[in-house]
């Protein structure tokens, strides 16, 4: 028989200090067999939103590996297969050196077998009946503590695991699978010179909630928000292993109580010396190179002052021949002029999802303009036509999309009010990027056609453009021959990032910038905000439906700020406090 196990999560530490680099493990099954195990709705927001989270505080992105269904989608090892799993932390593990630091979180389903106190985790190939099929934590806790497997110093590791009921029903209906009571559970414990931090107590289940940023379990919710800064209680720009366990403790059960009447209290298990520092966080006084939004866990990249040559530097004439059946009218990108931007800021890596728009909409109520005004926005109907009609806007854009797809339908005055939105929330500035910044931050230092170099069959590398699946679908369109993989839009962070560390700066979506459209001027500038007044606002970047020279790094265009389309999205810039 088997025994339920629910949400259990735990940190193992063998160091009191946080020195070296930091690296991240993070593994969630959304989905499993239908006739094994039950499907879960928030796992993969939970990791994914704990990474972007965990990159706000120093560590690389380089030194993060992701197991989901949805990235192994396009890319099979990082499947959350045991294989996968086993195979992918071993590579990292021998990366790592002493005095650095690893954070590994596991969310899925848990079982415990009635004649045996192992505790296993199941990734998505798991097969109730064969344990061979599942991860035993306590052989994962062995190897993380033999310096020859994991020389790291410092490790966290977080099991949410079964937060629902986690046999399907046909597995309920087979004789030898049973669950005992909760309360006959046992929590797993990790050996000597270890420290275990559970996200609930023996006999207790762990929950999880549809309003926690668009659905999150209560407990690695909390420890998002303590990692984003909030469980800083001395306030010097540190977070320890005490701070973490204070916070997430009193917020997890608070939440328990007041959202759904339920007790869930955290039970940290263990002995440590002196003070465990597991980050160091981003200050008033001190932004690195990352940040992370605490609200919605968007993670932005430090863009560092500079000067670059903005605009178009070839000739219209070479242009058309570059990308023939354009027009003359299209390159409004001259003349090339050098800028100096004097003040750091950050952009979002991403552009906003509908996921991002979601929570501002569920915190706020707000209707965009798509939705107040009757007339829609504009979307793909079944006939086979770009239309705009009452029934499109941000949740439907007539194809399909999930929460990791850039928002459209979206125009500049609703960027603007989630900026604003999310600037209240947090106390800080966050912005529309202007133009000038929006080109800087693509260019990435280049001043070729694209950040990748100049020849456009290279795009579908970093872009979703106008390629070859679109072309089956829309055989006039001017395409390039090569495929990325998409006919619509794609999910966000797909394709390789710039030297800046920002994806899909190419097609995807167009964003809107700040500025109200204008001529260029003709010398040298210094921090160009645009015109004072105008009609238009500038959008940038190309998107899915674009051809190559229309996702130029140069190319601008311009458009009504009530505009709203299902190619037209935003991204989202940050001005640090003395920036």
């Amino acid at each position: 028989m088997i025994r339920q196990w629910l949400g259990c999560c735990c940190c193992l530490f063998a160091s009191v200090s946080l020195a070296g680099e930091q690296y991240a493990f993070l593994v969630a099954v959304r989905e499993y067999d239908p006739a094994e195990l039950t499907s879960l709705s928030y796992t993969e927001r939970d990791v994914t939103e704990l990474a972007k989270t965990l990159q706000g505080v120093g560590f690389k992105e380089s030194n993060t590996v992701v197991l989901t269904q949805t990235l192994g989608a396009t890319r099979t090892r990082y499947l959350p297969l045991r294989e996968n799993i086993l195979r992918e932390l071993k590579l990292l593990c021998q990366e790592l050196s002493e005095g650095d630091t690893l954070v590994l979180a596991f969310s899925g389903h848990g079982l415990q077998f009635e004649d045996s106190p192992e505790v296993y985790f199941c990734p998505s190939d798991s097969r109730v009946a064969d344990r061979d099929t599942l991860l035993s934590l306590s052989k994962l806790y062995e190897s993380l503590a033999d310096k020859q497997f994991c020389a790291a110093e410092t490790k966290l590791m977080l099991v949410d695991a079964c937060r629902n009921d986690p046999l399907s029903a046909i597995s309920k209906g087979k004789r030898e699978i049973e669950l005992a009571p909760a309360g006959r559970r046992t929590q797993p414990k990790p050996p000597g010179g270890l420290v275990a931090f559970y996200s609930c107590g023996a006999g207790e289940k762990s929950y999880e909630l549809s309003t926690l940023g668009g659905g999150h379990s209560i407990f690695l919710h909390s420890v998002i928000e303590a990692f984003s800064g909030k469980a800083d209680l001395d306030g010097d720009g540190e977070l320890t292993l005490d701070e973490l366990a204070q916070y997430s403790t009193k917020e997890t059960q608070r939440r328990a109580r007041i959202d759904l009447g339920r007790f869930q209290i955290p039970e940290r298990v263990g002995s440590s010396r002196g003070v465990l520092t597991l980050a160091r966080l981003r200050g008033k006084a001190e932004w690195g190179p990352r940040f992370a939004s605490p609200t919605t866990g968007m993670t932005f990249a430090r863009i560092e002052p500079g000067e670059f040559t903005m605009g178009n530097e070839e000739s219209v004439e070479k242009l058309l021949e570059q990308y023939p059946g354009s027009e003359e009218s299209w390159f409004a990108d001259a003349p090339a002029h050098r800028v100096r931007l004097t003040k750091a800021y950050y952009l979002a890596t991403h552009e906003v999802t509908r996921g991002d728009f979601r929570r501002f909409v569920d915190a706020t109520g707000y209707q965009t303009e798509a939705e107040r005004d009757g007339k829609g926005g504009r979307g793909y109907t079944e006939a086979g036509n770009f239309e705009q009609k009452p029934e499109y806007s941000w949740r439907n854009p007539g194809f399909e999309q999930t929460e990791e797809h850039p928002v459209v339908n979206v125009s500049w005055n609703d960027a603007i009010a989630y900026c604003a939105w999310l600037s209240e929330a947090e106390g800080q500035t966050y912005r529309l990027p202007t133009e000038a910044e929006w080109e800087y931050a693509c260019r990435a230092g280049t001043r070729t056609q694209f950040h990748q170099g100049d020849d456009p069959e290279k795009l579908v590398t970093v872009a979703n453009v106008a390629d070859a699946s679109a072309k089956k679908q829309f055989p006039n369109w001017r395409t390039v021959s090569a495929d990325d993989g998409y006919v619509f839009k794609a999910p966000v962070g797909r394709y390789s990032a710039n030297r800046f560390g920002l994806h899909d700066m190419h097609g995807n979506v167009w964003e809107w910038c700040q500025d109200w459209y204008g001529a260029y001027p003709s010398g040298s500038v210094t921090d160009p905000t645009g015109p004072a007044t105008g009609s238009d606002r500038v959008y940038r970047g190309g998107s899915w439906g674009s051809s190559a020279g229309d996702v130029r790094s140069a190319y601008r265009g311009d458009i009504s700020p009530s505009n709203r389309s299902n190619r037209l999205g935003f991204r989202v810039a940050l001005s640090p406090f003395g920036g």
